[in-house]
């Protein structure tokens, strides 16, 4: 699986050899998510900051590639929102470079219209939770409490289950 690869593919782009350089010298590793997005793999100094800014809507900060290789399906869902992920990781020289993964900068998929549609709605759902000084609005805050305690609950319900071996 790509996934279990995928520490000797980041060694590749953050040693800069010579395997992955593309056509402009420059070392990336193109992937193709299950979901058929495809996202690319660069060094932050390879990033055109200009195009990333453009198209990433956010930019997550992970603590090691590790986090990215346990949580593969939802970095690739995540792409399909123009969400980007970078974390440091050392080269031969123990040096720390910084790596993002990003949506490739020309992927166009027939999910895309969909994907903005659900971001749009995100927005606006939380320009209504905010009220004008940016505190949580009163009714939000007792809804996210009760989602809470039930979300609370089926933990305590699932750790039972586990316990009794089910």
């Amino acid at each position: 699986m790509f996934k279990d690869s995928l520490k000797t593919y980041v060694d590749g782009v953050a040693n800069r050899e010579p395997a992955y350089k593309d056509t402009d010298g420059k070392p990336r590793l193109y992937i193709k998510f299950l979901n058929g997005r495809t996202a690319c793999l660069v060094a932050r100094e390879d990033v055109d900051e200009e195009l990333h800014l453009h198209n990433a809507l956010f930019e997550h900060a992970c603590e090691n590639v590790g986090e990215i290789r346990r949580f593969w399906s939802t970095v690739g869902a995540a792409i399909s929102f123009n969400i980007s992920f970078c974390f440091p990781y050392p080269d031969l020289s123990g040096e720390k470079v910084e790596l993002i993964l990003l949506r490739y900068w020309d992927d166009e998929h027939a999910a895309d219209e969909f994907a903005e549609s659900v971001i749009v709605t995100v927005q606006e759902k939380m320009e209504d939770v905010f009220k004008e000084d940016g505190q949580l609005d009163e009714d939000h805050v007792k809804e996210f409490d009760a989602r809470l305690r039930t979300v609370e609950k089926n933990v305590r319900l699932i750790r039972k289950l586990l316990e009794k071996g089910e």
